[in-house]
């Protein structure tokens, strides 16, 4: 009687038996065949697979050539002017007088913004505490200034003398001193 190995089961010849009986070898052959066959096709399924993923990584590679590199640090315009419309490349500035639109490719930096933001509340408050152009109430010695000409006029104002009367006048005469 012959024994079996562990791994694939082949069938051992009996060296005790007389004469041993080597036509048990013959279903070794078969299974030994199949397993070979078995081993080959994914030997083959593997260097296909291979084959397509190197394929798919040399597509990729060239769909990658010629687009934008991970740094974008440029001074010419290669990828494009950033507008209100596009994505693309800006160039800062610091500049608060630009008149440079969205069409510039220029975007002003964090500092700029501060200037200018800085500056239209210096004007918000300057123009806050003038007096407007109509009403208003001036308190104090009033100076008024003119590049008018002696005789010439300034017209509808209303003068509180020092009683608290009002008094109208159509006019105030500009004289030199």
């Amino acid at each position: 009687m012959s024994s079996k190995t562990s791994n694939y089961n082949l069938h051992k010849i009996d060296l005790t038996d007389a004469p041993p009986d080597i036509t048990v070898l013959n279903p070794n052959w078969d299974t030994i065949d199949s397993t070979m066959k078995t081993l080959d096709t994914g030997v083959s399924d593997a260097k296909s697979a291979a084959s397509t993923a190197q394929t798919a990584a040399t597509n990729a590679q060239s769909t990658a050539d010629g687009k934008a590199p991970k740094s974008h640090a440029s001074s010419d315009t290669t990828y494009g002017v950033g507008t209100d419309t596009n994505y693309g490349h800006l160039k800062l500035s610091g500049s608060v007088s630009s008149t440079l639109d969205t069409t510039g490719g220029t975007a002003a930096t964090p500092g700029a913004v501060k200037s200018a933001y800085d500056l239209a509340n210096t004007a918000n408050t300057t123009a806050g505490n003038a007096m407007p152009k109509s009403g208003g109430t001036f308190t104090g010695n009033v100076k008024a200034y003119s590049t008018n000409r002696y005789g010439d006029t300034l017209r509808n104002i209303t003068v509180q003398n020092s009683s608290s009367t009002e008094v109208s006048t159509n006019r105030i005469i500009m004289k030199r001193k």
